[in-house]
């Protein structure tokens, strides 16, 4: 993602899953290592009922999304390096149309995320 020409300002928030607004959220991001069901389910009913369409939800170490299950759809995994080591981390779209298999993460004045760029 290209900062200079993105027209949106970076705002991170650190908050309760459960409480915190994401109506406006573009990408969330979750180290999902330590959750479990019931609280998985609940958490991908919230993202999925909330998050915009086109947000993007990415994961660390556990899928949240499931393919045909819903509005979020996984669209890639891997392996990525970490301060701890390799991690798998996952990411899902929210879908319009959960039917829909082809949906752009990328906004029209925006570049793609390139995770490679990332340290």
């Amino acid at each position: 993602f290209n900062r200079q020409n993105s027209k949106a300002p970076l705002q991170i928030v650190e908050g309760d899953m459960e409480k915190v607004s994401l109506d406006s959220a573009t990408m969330v991001l979750l180290n999902a290592g330590s959750w479990q069901e019931p609280s998985l389910s609940r958490l991908r009913d919230r993202l999925s009922e909330v998050l915009p369409d086109g947000g993007v939800v990415v994961t660390i170490r556990y899928p949240l999304a499931k393919a045909g299950t819903g509005p979020l759809e996984p669209v890639e995994d891997l392996w990525l390096p970490m301060s701890w080591g390799e991690a798998r981390v996952y990411l899902a779209q929210k879908r319009r149309h959960p039917a829909c298999r082809f949906a752009t993460i990328c906004q029209a004045e925006q570049r793609c995320l390139n995770l490679d760029e990332m340290d």
